[in-house]
């Protein structure tokens, strides 16, 4: 079965965040908790290292949009070169892909055809989920967000949709596709 490399230290707290956030989502933990632990990865994703060192080492993380104390340690423990202890306790909890339901069936897909974004009534971000799909082994997945139509689920007016084929234009050019 195709999995996800396991953490190990040292790792950055970027990817630190992101795995955090994948489990919890394969998970179907609380999603306030995926979504706050986004906005941290939001505050630090394009962060000089050198800064997010000397914030960490300074006590000023929490001083950062959407670093609240466990986002601080994730990161703290990170740049310490260790796996945090948060990201730890999430593997052992959901960590172990070998039980999903239908593996061996996940093995042989190449794909996914379905899946709805956080710009309609999905979860994560067309960002997110490309680097999931690519460190999942898969090859393509299919945005099929709603239309304007279904209003209960958020559907694209004709604007956002143009929008968001910007952004996936834009995913495709940085993945060379």
């Amino acid at each position: 079965m195709r999995q996800r490399k396991r953490p190990e230290a040292p790792m950055s707290p970027v990817d630190a965040l992101r795995r955090i956030c994948f489990l919890l989502e394969r998970g179907r933990e609380n999603r306030y908790r995926v979504d706050a632990l986004r906005r941290t990865l939001e505050s630090i994703r394009l962060m000089p290292e050198e800064e997010l060192r000397e914030r960490a080492q300074s006590g000023t993380l929490k001083q950062l949009k959407g670093i609240g104390d466990a986002s601080a340690a994730i990161i703290t423990e990170a740049l310490r070169g260790e796996v945090p202890r948060y990201l730890a306790a999430v593997e052992r909890e959901h960590g172990d892909e070998s039980d999903w339901a239908g593996s061996e069936l996940y093995a042989a897909l190449v794909g996914d055809l379905h899946v709805h974004s956080n710009w309609s009534d999905g979860g994560s971000p067309i960002e997110e989920m490309v680097l999931s799909c690519v460190e999942l082994g898969q090859e393509w997945m299919a945005l099929t967000d709603h239309s304007p139509r279904l209003t209960i689920a958020n559907g694209l007016s004709r604007e956002r949709l143009e929008e968001q084929l910007g952004r996936v234009d834009a995913i495709n050019a940085s993945l060379g596709g």
